[in-house]
């Protein structure tokens, strides 16, 4: 997935906020989906909707590194640590996602699978809360470029 460079911190800001907001919603029904397994109603349609899942989040974690990252390494003095956090954390997110999908396709029991979903759920919403405070704000993504020692006057 290509961004044009032309495309603004705020305009990248708001895109990624926007994927997190349909995250949010997948989410929403993955929890029905793991609620439904818990209480034996479900048939099978939550390691699907696992499965599906993971693809979206794994897109969306791509797209931040295609698009997020550079920009962060350029933001201010911080921009190449923030930027090697974030990469870190996606690192660390997609072992997790690898060992999910393997447990998807495990066959564990619904219940099994439902309490994993959920966890994940939980560290997903804890990880998008955290890029959100410290990658998505105005102060760290800029449209106008920060030069450090510069002077006012």
């Amino acid at each position: 997935m290509t961004i044009p460079s032309s495309l603004s911190a705020s305009c990248l800001r708001a895109q990624i906020l926007s994927q997190h907001a349909a995250i949010r919603e997948i989410l929403g029904r993955l929890n029905t989906d793991a609620m439904d397994a818990f209480r034996g109603t479900e048939s099978g349609e939550l390691a699907q909707s696992l499965r599906s899942f993971l693809r979206t989040l794994q897109d969306h974690t791509a797209f931040e590194e295609e698009t997020l990252v550079p920009l962060l390494r350029e933001s201010d003095p911080w921009g190449p640590q923030r930027a090697t956090r974030l990469l870190e954390e996606h690192v660390r997110q997609r072992a997790e996602l690898a060992a999910m999908e393997r447990e998807a396709a495990a066959g564990h029991t619904p219940a099994t699978l439902a309490l994993m979903t959920q966890t994940l759920i939980a560290e997903v919403l804890a990880d998008m809360e955290h890029e959100e405070r410290n990658y998505l704000v105005p102060d760290v993504l800029r449209d106008d470029a920060v030069v450090p020692d510069q002077e006012s006057g």
